[in-house]
């Protein structure tokens, strides 16, 4: 599963293509304004609700009341603006593949020996894995796909790490503390 996944972050072209499936996914998820037109009319009423009150205070009609309302009105519209910035923030971060990419470059160079890396990486990016009999099959945080590795595949995998390194162990297989 390490091997996998180290050679998947080390080929460029899977990382531009997780990069731009990341970025169109996001922009899916933001592009529809529709939340941000529902604060946006909300601030608006807000708004509307506290220059009306500032009338009333302007005419010399205060109470406690007339005050408490005015704040709350206040501390709403400040949370409806804090709201929007960050919708508008989310969106902002997702338009730009490049910066994906970049993103996801650190993991490429990652040291997959390193077991506290290891692990953070693996958690990041593979959501479950089933094992049967005969095959792997992975599934990803990031997309529908479910990557299935048959027995014959994953020995070829395994056979060739054992030969490219001086361990006697899988890639595949954590050492128990």
């Amino acid at each position: 599963m390490v091997w996998v996944l180290r050679e998947f972050l080390r080929d460029d072209e899977n990382l531009i293509s997780l990069a731009v499936d990341i970025s169109e996914y996001y922009k899916k998820l933001y592009t529809d304004n529709g939340y941000i037109a529902v604060l946006e009319n909300e601030l608006k009423e807000t708004e509307k609700g506290i220059a009306n009150l500032i009338k009333v205070i302007e005419k010399g009609v205060i109470s406690d009341a007339v005050t408490s309302r005015l704040e709350k009105l206040e501390k709403d519209k400040a949370n409806l603006k804090e709201a929007m910035e960050a919708e508008k923030l989310k969106y902002a971060l997702a338009e730009d593949e490049n910066s994906i990419k970049k993103y996801f470059d650190m993991y490429a160079k990652a040291d997959f020996d390193d077991e506290d890396t290891r692990n953070k990486i693996l958690d990041y990016f593979i959501d479950k894995i089933y094992v049967y009999n005969d095959r792997l099959v992975i599934t990803w945080w990031y997309c529908d796909d479910r990557t299935t590795i048959e027995l014959d595949t994953l020995t070829e995998i395994t056979e060739l790490q054992d030969k490219r390194s001086n361990r006697k162990c899988s890639t595949l297989t954590q050492i128990t503390p």
